[in-house]
């Protein structure tokens, strides 16, 4: 199976095709997280990560096949588990978060120790305000993982 699916994701068409049809099933949420793949092309990037209450975020980034892992980072046990059969997505359960600006930190954090990204690379957040709400997908943020000091 390893081998098909390898040949398969060589293929020049592969990524046109995996996008070509699908049911719409938010339009903003699937915008955003096509936005998002398309900013995840740039060579700096070192993973996505998205912020999600029932796993759907996360599935939408996993449908897109972006080249870059993505991190799902969820307070529930029970989307965590649905995810891990997910295309290209590591998961983490996490401690609620109550401050939009602590998404960076704990996103970068995540993605550097798990070893999904390198110092110094771009890590896209998706999320959605307000925290906690599922279906609220509506933010997209960049974030750096912070150079290491020797």
């Amino acid at each position: 199976m390893d081998r098909i699916l390898t040949r398969v994701e060589q293929d020049p068409r592969w990524p046109e095709l995996m996008r070509a049809e699908y049911p719409i099933e938010d339009a903003d949420a699937d915008a955003l997280v096509a936005a998002a793949r398309r900013a995840a092309d740039s060579a700096s990037t070192g993973c996505l990560a998205a912020f999600t209450t029932t796993g759907q975020t996360a599935l939408r980034l996993s449908r897109e096949r972006p080249l870059q892992p993505t991190l799902a980072l969820t307070t529930e046990l029970s989307a965590a588990r649905r995810l891990a059969l997910a295309w290209g997505v590591e998961t983490q359960v996490i401690a609620p978060i109550t401050d939009a600006e602590d998404l960076a930190k704990v996103a970068v954090d995540h993605a550097v120790n798990l070893g999904l990204c390198q110092p110094g690379a771009r890590v896209l957040i998706l999320a959605g305000l307000p925290m906690g709400s599922p279906g609220a997908a509506n933010i997209l943020r960049i974030a750096h993982a912070p150079l290491r000091r020797g």
